[in-house]
């Protein structure tokens, strides 16, 4: 078993051989800057329920499509965010936020990376969870990934990382037959 350190916490982990959560985010970044922000939101158990891949690419379930919307409705409720590129994957999401210096009535007033990413991620999961008849399941993995996209030339990389992904996808599956053209 890995060295947990000597907190209350890590000697809790050692006697329950419970895995031990890190924090994903970087400590000395304030997540209310304004700024580019690559995120990925993976579902629980990496469930392929969003959707399914074809050779002619990505095709959205009704899970899929409410996570769509909710995506789409994240403007209405904040803003001081922009929405950049963004993709929906069997089991998992790609995306970018831009968290701005202001709001539209010029308030200075910005939600955390942290803040929206919730949002987004509660909202989708009361979708999902009403066209299944499921109240209150879980839908998404605990927390999520996030890249501060430090430049412009970095914010083109991540756009096209995010747009390719499906075509990528379908390629790795076909190489390996896991589908068929």
């Amino acid at each position: 078993m890995a060295e947990f350190p000597d907190t209350a916490f890590g000697k809790f982990a050692m006697q329950t051989g419970l895995p031990r959560r890190f924090n994903m985010r970087l400590a000395s970044h304030d997540y209310t800057t304004p700024g580019h922000y690559f995120i990925t939101v993976c579902t629980g158990r990496r469930r392929p329920i969003l959707g399914w891949l074809e050779s002619d690419g990505m095709h959205l379930s009704k899970p899929g499509a409410a996570v769509e919307a909710a995506w789409r409705d994240l403007l209405n409720h904040r803003d001081t965010i922009q929405l950049g590129e963004f993709v929906v994957m069997p089991d998992h999401i790609h995306g970018i936020i831009t968290i701005s210096d202001a709001d539209r009535s010029g308030n200075a007033h910005r939600p955390s990376l942290g803040a929206v990413v919730s949002g987004f991620k509660s909202s989708a999961a009361r979708q999902i969870n009403r066209l299944r008849n499921m109240p209150g399941a879980a839908v998404w993995q605990r927390g999520y990934y996030d890249r501060i996209i430090p430049n412009e030339t970095a914010l083109g990389h991540v756009r096209r990382y995010i747009a390719m992904n499906p075509e990528r996808a379908v390629d790795h599956m076909l190489s390996t037959g896991m589908l068929r053209a």
